[in-house]
């Protein structure tokens, strides 16, 4: 599968009492409604809400360093502790200023508890809830649940889901009334705005996070390293399990990427993943650090959250 190993992704899910509620299952020969992300309103600083059943926090409109400077990717590249290719860290340059609208993104990763209700609710037979390309591609699959949907310890109800294309996130997130974050808001959402290496800060502590340091070789439970919290509350957003972003992945998007409110290359092969897994090291599980994979990949490293956008935002 075209994942980077390391270089792919992470974050961790929600609690099962956060699992989303199932809409009523259209009736057989009936469209189910045609879903809309909805608009909610806007939080302050370290808000946490739930939005339809969703526990959220709130990351307020402005700007942030997004990014590595030349002398951060130089120097992870020289330290990389797993043998790392510098054309790897090099698509984190050039570190630049973004200014996001204010949005809610997911305090956890998305759980199995909460992807089993949208299992339920008919989420893999109703188009509705996919894109064009993603029901063209689960007709072609005939793919009825995740990757080791079945499979222990991956199954657990409050562990990440994992084993998930892109399109089955992009659906999920359809499904809940939200989308996937684009790869500014995660990068945000995980590191402030001051320009930190890892959610917590500038010194590496791995016991913070689920990640190689860890030696687990496994998911752990959503929200199981609270001391490794982002600037705005969000639990897991380095190890544990990688996160696709809705972006597609370009390495020198940023020398060109607009500064405000940017959502990515037109195209592309392969969807930025971000956060980092429980086996990567400390360095791909830094704020900054870029993972992708094919819209197809469905790795036991991957899973995603959800962000709701405000009344003012996108």
């Amino acid at each position: 599968m075209a994942i980077r190993i390391g270089a792919a992704i992470g974050l961790a899910a929600m609690l099962c009492a956060c699992a989303a509620p199932a809409p009523t299952p259209a009736a057989s020969g009936t469209r189910a409604p045609t879903p809309t992300p909805w608009l909610h309103p806007e939080g302050v600083l370290g808000e946490t809400r739930t939005l339809n059943g969703m526990e959220m926090v709130y990351v307020p409109a402005g700007e942030f360093l997004m990014g590595s400077t030349q002398e951060q990717v130089d120097r992870v590249t020289e330290s990389c502790v797993a043998g790392c290719d510098r054309e790897w860290f090099a698509a984190e340059y050039p570190q630049h200023a973004v200014t996001l609208d204010g949005f809610w993104i997911g305090k956890y990763e998305v759980t199995n508890a909460q992807y089993r209700a949208f299992m339920e609710a008919g989420g893999y037979t109703h188009e509705e809830w996919w894109s064009e390309e993603g029901w063209a591609w689960l007709q072609r699959a005939k793919r009825k649940q995740p990757s080791f949907w079945t499979k222990a310890p991956w199954n657990g109800a409050d562990y990440p889901v994992v084993g998930v294309t892109w399109w089955e996130a992009d659906a999920f997130a359809r499904w809940v009334g939200m989308r996937l974050p684009t790869e500014a808001e995660w990068e945000k959402a995980a590191r402030g705005t001051d320009g930190r290496e890892w959610p917590w800060g500038n010194e590496w502590d791995a016991a913070r996070t689920n990640s190689a340091e860890s030696a687990l070789e496994r998911t752990t439970l959503v929200g199981l390293y609270p001391a490794g919290a982002s600037p705005y509350g969000a639990l897991d957003m380095a190890g544990n399990v990688s996160e696709w972003c809705s972006d597609w992945r370009v390495d020198d998007y940023y020398a060109v990427s607009p500064a405000r409110n940017p959502t990515g290359p037109l195209t592309g092969l392969e969807r930025v993943a971000r956060g980092g897994e429980f086996d990567a090291h400390r360095d791909w599980v830094r704020c900054a650090a870029r993972g992708w994979g094919a819209q197809h990949s469905n790795s036991i490293r991957m899973g995603f959250r959800v962000v709701a956008p405000t009344t003012t935002g996108k």
